[in-house]
């Protein structure tokens, strides 16, 4: 874990939190000494977001990949389900997320989640209530 809730700023795509993010991912990197030694990647967990932009750069939206025990560097959505129904992935909605998951079906909160990974390249986003079934 990087930061707490209570130390990202109110606006989390502006360039200075961000910056701020960057600049958690370099201090563990610093001073962790797992880090310091030669990075090995994290297995993927068994379903992920591929929140990346096509080879033309053209978003065409998140989703649903499945990783056969590939490696890559991920970042993990921990979120308050609360009282509001979120969008999940069921065996009904599973082929459906494969194919694509529109921004409009997401929370602010998902949607920024994938614009952050994107900014401090990293393809792939884990949110419990989308990658498992």
């Amino acid at each position: 874990m990087f930061g707490q809730a209570r130390d990202v700023l109110p606006e989390p795509l502006s360039v200075e939190c961000c910056s701020r993010v960057a600049q958690w991912v370099r201090q563990r990197s610093n001073s962790h000494k797992a880090c310091r030694r030669e990075i090995v990647l994290p297995s993927l967990p068994t379903r992920v977001l591929d929140v990346s932009p096509d080879t033309d750069g053209i978003d065409s939206g998140t989703h649903l990949i499945e990783t056969n025990g590939h490696t890559a560097k991920y970042n993990a959505l921990s979120h308050c389900w609360g009282q509001r129904q979120l969008i999940v992935t069921s065996s009904t909605t599973y082929e459906d997320r494969r194919q694509q998951i529109h921004s409009a079906q997401l929370t602010k909160t998902f949607r920024d989640a994938g614009e952050i990974c994107r900014k401090v390249s990293v393809r792939y986003l884990w949110i419990d209530s989308l990658c498992i079934v």
